[in-house]
């Protein structure tokens, strides 16, 4: 209710702005000229000048997601990376053998 009562207030005051501001002006570009009312210019101005930061906003949006992605493929090779060594390291670990019983005696005589 509330996003329509706002929707109204600001139609209206589009239209106030709109009847007020209806005085024919000639507008000069290099070699065009172009004649038409004040609101025509303002508004187009302002939807030009809100198109302009929409792109951008995307542009910008768009570079960040691509290093978003970069920076997610290079966590998921890191990880697979980690994850590897820490099973080499668990290998290793098996595969070390135990002391024997002669290395043992001479560590204790050695004491």
């Amino acid at each position: 209710m509330f996003f329509l009562f706002m929707a109204f207030a600001m139609a209206l005051l589009v239209a106030i702005f709109a009847q007020q501001n209806m005085v024919p002006v000639t507008v000069s570009f290099f070699f065009l000229q172009l004649e038409t009312t004040l609101v025509m210019i303002i508004v187009g101005s302002a939807f030009v000048g809100a198109f302009i930061s929409l792109m951008l906003a995307a542009y910008k949006h768009f570079v960040q997601y691509r290093v978003l992605r970069k920076t997610e493929q290079r966590v998921e090779q890191l990880e697979a990376e980690l994850s590897s060594l820490r099973k080499k390291a668990e290998a290793q670990e098996l595969k070390k053998p135990e002391p024997s019983e002669e290395l043992k005696k001479a560590e204790t005589a050695c004491v």
